[in-house]
């Protein structure tokens, strides 16, 4: 791919055989598919728009890529971040690229009507079995990313601070556990 000023060039390969719109969250794992895709603007984290570029899909039409991002899901083991996922203008569907997992060190496997997604460790990621329509369909809850600000009357907040006492315990009654901040992982 050319990532010369801000454009990339590529050939953008998809099966689908989804007839209408999904419903929000539903993404299907696509070994036709050479790039993360959506055409949900609203589902990223991050979006670089300065990224500019057309992809065709199997069909032969031609599609114009408004930017790469990430796209932040939750999971039982804490938000999961999905990066390099294009946005295209106008596109129905939500793609998942079986190349780009296998890329990430992840070892995809289509057996007995089952897609399995492991770590390098040999980790269950996901098991996603076949719809109907031959497809993977994966349901995803999408985590959205905040910031605070917090103001602080008492001086002896910002010493503690300071000397790197980054722990505070928001209720003295649960265990410091509870209140660790969240790793997140890229897909």
């Amino acid at each position: 791919m050319n990532r010369e000023e801000g454009k990339e060039d590529g050939v953008f390969m998809l099966a689908c055989n989804a007839k209408e719109e999904e419903p929000a969250g539903v993404w299907y794992i696509d070994s036709g598919c050479s790039n993360h895709v959506t055409g949900d603007k609203n589902v990223f984290t991050f979006l670089d728009e300065s990224i500019q570029s057309e992809v065709k899909t199997g069909d032969d039409k031609k599609h114009q890529v408004r930017g790469k991002g990430d796209v932040l899901i939750k999971s039982k083991e804490g938000a999961k971040k999905i990066i390099d996922v294009y946005y295209v203008l106008g596109f129905k569907h939500n793609l998942l690229s079986v190349g780009q997992i296998m890329q990430k060190g992840k070892d995809v496997r289509f057996n007995d009507g089952f897609c399995v997604v492991r770590d390098k460790k040999s980790k269950l990621i996901t098991k996603i079995q076949m719809a109907q329509n031959r497809m993977f369909p994966l349901k995803f809850v999408y985590e959205k990313m905040a910031s605070f600000n917090a103001v602080m009357n008492n001086e002896s907040w910002l010493w503690y601070h300071r000397y790197g006492h980054v722990e505070i315990m928001l209720d003295y009654d649960e265990p410091k556990s509870s209140h660790r901040p969240r790793n997140t992982t890229s897909l």
